[in-house]
């Protein structure tokens, strides 16, 4: 009977080190983010090529890139920290990340060398728009420009909001 509780006792405490040590000690163990670090790099990546596609199929200007540019930086940024699933709220910035999507190589090593992992591009569909409650999708951009703002220590571009104002005729 004695031997009985001792091969209990010892498997259990196998399976307690294992559960400790898979799934515990990583999250202990997690490194922090350097996020000076990450905004550096991130916004001095080379997209050079990437701008150059974008603004042959948009006809963006030259100007309008430089901004696109920094916005989809700062949105890479953010869905790099922040490890919810963050909306796109621009049109334009979203054209030069379906731009660099199509760039899967270099798509696929920027999102492994600063995220860790692939950051994802989920279209919203017309179903999605209609059935999203309206409360809850500006509560949802409120924190987006609020992780923003926090993250860059300055109000979020305009850009953010130009699709807001086009579609409710503001402009």
């Amino acid at each position: 009977m004695m031997t009985y509780r001792i091969r209990l006792l010892f498997v259990f405490f196998l399976i307690s080190s294992f559960l400790i040590f898979k799934y515990i000690s990583p999250a202990l163990n997690k490194p922090k983010i350097n996020l000076d670090k990450i905004k550096f790099e991130i916004t001095t990546y080379p997209m050079q090529d990437i701008i150059k596609r974008c603004q042959k199929d948009f006809g963006y200007s030259e100007q309008d890139m430089i901004i696109l540019e920094q916005e989809l930086k700062r949105f890479l940024i953010l869905a790099t920290v922040d490890h919810s699933s963050i909306g796109m709220y621009s049109q334009h910035v979203d054209n030069l990340w379906h731009t660099f999507i199509l760039f899967t190589k270099k798509y696929k090593q920027f999102c492994n060398k600063f995220a860790g992992k692939f950051i994802h591009h989920v279209p919203t569909t017309d179903d999605d728009k209609k059935n999203k409650n309206p409360a809850q999708a500006h509560s949802e951009f409120e924190n987006f420009i609020k992780l923003y703002e926090k993250t860059f220590n300055e109000k979020a571009h305009d850009i953010w909001f130009l699709d807001a104002c086009e579609k409710n005729n503001i402009l």
